[in-house]
């Protein structure tokens, strides 16, 4: 949001206090100022010249020597442009005046010059070379030299060569941009009203009311009575009663109908009739350009000004097309659209609505979106003579949504969406009739002042312990201080013994301001947080709980990542459809979300293998060999209340097609490096998921607790993904890792005294029979001489014959208290043997 300084300057004196004291002091005590800007010019230099004569430069066809008079002195000045002529009057730039070339760069100087030989005393200026909008021009002279005539009515602001162009276009102003993020909790900041009166407290300055008084003709009877009413004090106390003068000034009739008063608790407005729609003066046009508004024409710039002034969204409809009634009155409807019913907007899109969303419509058609656009059917145009202007306060949750669905993040949707104050509605619309009557003399107020709604003043008040506010704020504040900073910010206070009973005015109530915190914030910020001095509370210390899920996430990184060259990835937790299906996983283990995104984000996942798929086949593009991880949770579909949830370790290889060797393999290694630093567990043969190969799956487990396991990816998934690659991978069940690495006890244990011996053996057996088997009767020997058994070959081959496959393992024996002798080997080696052969096995070279 952009906020000027001159605007703030009309309801708070800011006297010379320069703009970055200002922003400092905003950022510290009211909400962040991201940065200011300068923006108009100072004008030095410049004002208003009349060319008196022109002729052919001698030197270039496309100059022309002018002869300009500041009213005093005439100049000679050369200059390029087309549109000039004889009696224009235009900004010009005396020697010494800075200007843009071109309107490009920095401003330069201007000094006495020969252009093409003949001298120039001046330059006559385009609007960008001195700070003026291109939207101030008129079509005809975009391209050119400003001719005043076409943009102010001259003769009537009795101006005259010499005159200085401040006295047009008014002084430079200070921008300060406000993040509207800053704001989402405070409906009162969202207009120059609100951060002026933020600036009155700070300084300690009185804040000027609004100027609310109608023109002498004209009053209306207020019936609402506001908690703070010096807040949006009237010039003039007078009442007029609104019944006696109802007849003269209700020419037209007009009724409103509130169909869903929970998403409209209150709509005012009023109708206009002999309105002229012409294009606002430089004052008005000057402010909204400044602070980002396009300038439309005078009544729709009015509403951006009133909204950009307090705060509350208005706007102005073409009253000749809001349809007539039997009865010949024109009827406002509050209803919700129709399902699929269609609305232009004034961008010119249509939408498709849903029945969550409200509109504003006549008897017959919809006229606007409520609190975000109006339609195209309603629009001010140059011919509109009759207006109805609306101010009415949204619900802003409906409103934020419908706003987001439709993609129509206007001015006015940001501001209803914040919890705007009701008793906004009917000052704001005071306060643009009070506009247009000074933009638009001629126009008259034609019907009654209509306020609809069950919305009442909302009284709210806080109870507060000055005790307790010194203890939060660590330092001793006087309850008179206290007093002191919550007045300036227009709270009612009273004291009784050590207590505050605090009144809370109607523009913080909304959602601002509701307990004994929030008023000790209040206290707080104004008191100055650089005031209070940081301390440490006197707690006790305790050692914190060990985390250990944390620690070993921690450890699972530093071994993937710096140990195995891993490269960890983060996905979000859902997925698609078509995601889970593309890697065989059941539906009924998923869980639909209810307001997904997309289609591609409509499941929550149960299992990483999808998401982390899609990272390989992204980062294939770029490499064809490397490895990945993620660390995450899974949720799996139970039936019951909760999903099971578990965290998930899923770690793959990647190589390409073509690379020699088994990509197996290297999973297992990295698995089993990875599960040596935690725990033990025993590695059994299953049947494979879905997902992997039916004969490359591998699973660890301690107990009946299953830990980790490893497999090659179906080769049918690859397919389907359409990837070129050999793809390996392993998958760790961080909960259960975590769960027995509690229990699993680290013991010391000395180096081995004694020597140790180790031989080989070759078997055949049949191609089923697993390598465990063979494991497990070797484990069969009696005593405690074998102390590690490692495959190290398998070989399948016509030499060894059909359906058999040949291993190789190495046996390692060693005793804790002697070395072996020559028989205990060969006595370990024979029972080894024999248990091998009882076990099925053939072995070779024997």
């Amino acid at each position: 949001m952009k906020i000027s300084r001159n605007w703030l300057n009309e309801f708070v004196d800011l006297g010379k206090t320069s703009s970055q004291e200002i922003a400092k002091l905003l950022t510290l005590h009211t909400a962040e100022v991201e940065g200011l800007y300068e923006t108009g010019s100072d004008f030095e230099n410049i004002v208003v010249g009349k060319i008196l004569t022109m002729e052919k430069h001698p030197n270039a066809d496309k100059l022309t020597i002018c002869k300009v008079t500041d009213g005093k002195k005439e100049y000679q000045v050369v200059c390029g442009a087309q549109n000039i002529y004889i009696g224009m009057q235009a900004p010009f730039a005396k020697i010494g005046a800075k200007v843009k070339w071109h309107g490009e760069g920095d401003p330069v100087t201007l000094e006495k010059a020969k252009i093409r030989g003949v001298e120039s005393e001046g330059m006559l200026c385009a609007g960008s070379e001195i700070g003026l909008h291109e939207e101030e021009k008129s079509n005809q002279q975009k391209s050119g030299i400003v001719d005043l005539n076409d943009m102010v009515d001259l003769n009537a602001m009795e101006i005259k060569p010499g005159t200085h162009l401040k006295t047009i276009f008014g002084e430079k102003d200070t921008i300060f941009e406000m993040d509207n993020k800053s704001l989402t909790h405070r409906p009162d900041l969202w207009g120059h009203y609100g951060i002026a009166r933020e600036l009155a407290a700070i300084f300690g300055k009185k804040l000027r009311p609004l100027k609310l008084e109608l023109s002498s003709e004209y009053k209306f009877k207020t019936e609402t009575k506001f908690e703070n009413e010096s807040e949006f004090a009237h010039e003039s106390n007078e009442k007029h009663n609104f019944e006696n003068e109802k007849k003269h000034f209700s020419k037209i009739s007009m009724r409103v109908s509130i169909q869903n008063i929970h998403q409209c608790p209150r709509y005012c407005g009023i109708a206009l009739t002999n309105v002229t729609i012409e294009k606002s003066p430089i004052w008005l046009k000057t402010r909204l350009e400044s602070i980002g508004y396009k300038s439309i024409n005078a009544i729709v710039d009015a509403t951006n000004y009133v909204m950009a002034e307090v705060g509350q969204p208005l706007h102005a409809f073409d009253l000749g097309m809001i349809e007539k009634d039997a009865h010949g009155t024109r009827a406002i409807i509050i209803r919700n659209a129709q399902k699929k019913e269609k609305f232009q907007t004034l961008d010119g899109n249509t939408h498709s609505l849903t029945k969550e969303m409200l509109l504003i419509s006549d008897s017959k058609k919809a006229l606007a979106l409520a609190g975000i656009m109006g339609g195209q059917n309603s629009e001010i145009k140059d011919g509109t003579t009759e207006i109805f202007l609306e101010s009415a306060n949204f619900e802003p949750y409906s409103t934020r949504k419908t706003a987001q669905s439709l993609n129509l993040r206007t001015e006015s949707a940001q501001r209803f969406e914040k919890s705007l104050d009701p008793a906004l509605a009917e000052i704001a619309l005071k306060r643009l009739i009070k506009l247009i009557q000074t933009l638009c003399p001629s126009a008259q107020i034609a019907s009654s002042f209509i306020d609809e709604g069950t919305w009442k003043p909302k009284k709210h008040s806080i109870t507060v312990s000055a005790e307790k506010v010194n203890s939060k704020l660590g330092k001793k504040l006087s309850i008179a201080a206290m007093k002191k900073i919550l007045v300036s910010l227009e709270f009612t206070v009273t004291s009784k013994e050590k207590l505050l009973e605090i009144s809370v005015p109607s523009h913080r109530v909304t959602k601002d301001v509701l307990i004994e915190d929030d008023v000790i914030e209040e206290i707080a910020r104004m008191y100055g947080y650089e005031h209070i001095e940081p301390a440490l509370p006197l707690l006790p210390v305790k050692v914190p709980r060990d985390n250990i899920e944390r620690r070993l996430k921690i450890k699972a990184r530093k071994i993937l990542s710096l140990g195995l060259g891993f490269t960890e990835t983060y996905n979000y937790s859902f997925y698609g459809e078509e995601d889970y299906k593309k890697c065989f996983l059941k539906s009924e283990d998923h869980i639909v979300l209810r307001n997904y995104l997309s289609e591609e984000q409509k499941y929550m996942r149960a299992s990483l293998l999808p998401n982390l798929l899609k990272n390989i086949r992204e980062n294939l593009r770029f490499f064809n060999n490397f490895k990945l991880y993620e660390i995450g949770r899974t949720y799996k579909e139970k039936g019951s209340y909760m999903p099971e949830e578990k965290k998930v370790i899923l770690g793959a290889i990647i190589v390409p097609k073509k690379e020699p060797g088994e990509i197996f393999e290297k999973a297992l290694g990295a698995l089993e490096t990875f599960l040596a630093q935690y725990t033990q567990c025993e590695k059994e043969i299953k049947p494979a998921p879905d997902y992997a190969h039916p004969l490359k799956f591998l699973e660890f487990n301690q107990g009946k607790e299953k830990i980790a396991s490893c497999y090659e990816l179906h080769p049918q998934i690859i397919k389907n993904l359409d990837l070129d690659v050999k793809i390996a991978l392993f998958e760790i069940d961080l909960t259960n890792l975590v769960k027995k690495s509690q229990q699993h006890e680290i013991r010391y244990h000395p180096l081995p005294k004694f020597p140790e011996t180790s031989f080989d053996v070759s078997l055949i057996i049949p191609e089923k029979t697993t390598v465990k088997n063979m494991e497990d009767a070797m484990k069969k020997v009696p005593g405690k001489l074998i102390t590690k058994i490692t495959l190290f070959d398998i070989f399948k081959g016509t030499q060894i014959g059909e359906g058999k496959k040949a291993l190789a393992f190495s046996i390692t024996l060693r005793a804790e208290d002697h070395t072996l002798t020559d028989e205990e080997i060969r006595d370990m080696q024979q029972k080894i043997f024999f248990e091998l052969k009882k076990a099925g096995a053939e072995i070779r070279g024997l």
